[in-house]
């Protein structure tokens, strides 16, 4: 009877498949080519390392211009992005307050509660934080 691989090594070697040693101008011409490619969503330098099977502490020593232009663009679209999920938020809260004076209901915690839409939460820090300047302004008004 011949023996079998323990299912640790085998899960481990199909999940994290072993780093390799390349020869740097194949790192070099990767992360160029990654960099001039228009992805819509820009991939993270380590899903890029990782892509091509390289450490991303080596690549970011042998190539640092290159891992900075490829980290610049990934951190550009996640503040993009987290800049319109904040306006959109704002919009709802605008929105909740405005029917909520329109229905001559007060300004409450509670009756914001029930006017937003499911998923957004009145718990939610930028979400109280704009609550409070409507309220503060309504009240000014």
């Amino acid at each position: 009877m011949h023996e079998t691989r323990p299912i640790e090594q085998t899960m481990a070697a199909s999940v994290r498949p072993p780093l390799q040693r390349h020869h740097p101008e194949i790192v070099r011409a990767h992360l160029t080519s990654v960099i001039q490619a228009a992805e819509s969503p820009p991939s993270s330098f380590a899903v890029v390392c990782k892509r091509l099977g390289v450490h991303q502490t080596m690549a970011k020593r042998l190539f640092p211009d290159l891992a900075v232009g490829i980290m610049s663009k990934y951190r550009i679209f996640r503040s993009e992005g987290k800049r319109t999920r904040e306006n959109f938020r704002k919009n709802l809260v605008e929105s909740a307050v405005r029917q909520l004076l329109a229905e001559g209901r007060a300004l409450s915690y509670n009756q914001l509660c029930k006017v937003l839409p499911p998923g957004v939460s009145a718990r939610d820090k930028l979400v109280r934080c704009e609550f409070t300047k409507f309220r503060a302004k309504s009240t000014i008004a």
